[in-house]
């Protein structure tokens, strides 16, 4: 038991303190296992992006508030469709149609009432089409931007880097371990998946989305840069001391 703990002692002492996110553990005799903990990071440029435009309008009355972003609706979504982009890429986001007081425009007592529609979607493109498809959809009528949701085609295949990522340098920890209490390490007894961060749009991305095709007329101050897209995974494994 004492030359047990005297292992643990110096193990502790000779892991680096630098990495918050990793540890490394040597069981007691009746285990004699060496455990290892990291989070490891990927950070892959966006290949795919969400858009998100809409059209608000404000009238006298409901019906011709509602009317009037039903009619430029119909309008944006052609153009979009023409240019190339498929009608399941395109999802309404939101649809409200708001009653509202308006002071400004009333000298009398009590204040003119209007009503305020807006619709709102989001439009699923490869990145490169980001800037592409906010230029067409404001030159169609759209009179709001939302902003772009910077994303990746495959998210399983950046989990699966990540975790690969992970597994990788926990070994590696295990293997240190080992040769700082000079031990040899055994065979794998175990590994344990711990919960990774979700840093990816919740809208699920299709792998395969066609560029647009059709060429427009871009603001001469508008450029779109796509983002870096993350995933963590942390993996904990546990080796046997070997003989």
């Amino acid at each position: 038991m004492r030359t047990t703990r005297f292992f643990f002692l110096v193990l502790l002492a000779a892991i680096p303190a630098c990495a918050k996110a990793q540890s490394i553990r040597l069981a007691s005799d009746n285990k004699r296992t060496i455990e290892a903990t990291t989070t490891e990071k990927i950070s892959v440029l966006a290949d795919a992006a969400i858009v998100k435009v809409g059209f608000s309008h404000t009238a006298d009355t409901k019906d011709a508030a509602y009317n009037e972003i039903v009619r430029m609706g119909n309008k944006i979504l052609k153009s979009l469709t023409a240019a190339g982009i498929a009608q399941d890429e395109i999802q309404s986001d939101s649809l409200t149609v708001n009653r509202e007081e308006d002071t400004r425009q009333s000298s009398e007592a009590h204040p003119k009432i209007r009503f305020n529609a807006e619709q709102q979607w989001r439009i699923q493109v490869v990145a490169a089409d980001a800037q592409k498809v906010i230029d067409i959809a404001v030159a169609a009528g759209a009179n709001s931007v939302q902003g772009v949701e910077w994303n990746v085609s495959d998210p399983q295949q950046l989990r699966a880097k990540a975790y690969a990522a992970a597994l990788t340098r926990a070994k590696e920890m295990a293997e240190q371990a080992a040769a700082q209490a000079n031990v040899k390490l055994g065979e794998l007894v175990s590994i344990i998946n711990g919960d990774d961060s979700e840093s990816l749009a919740k809208l699920p991305m299709r792998k395969k989305m066609q560029a647009i095709m059709v060429e427009a007329a871009p603001p001469p101050n508008l450029v779109l840069y796509p983002s870096k897209v993350e995933r963590e995974a942390t993996v904990t494994v546990i080796y046997a001391i070997g003989q």
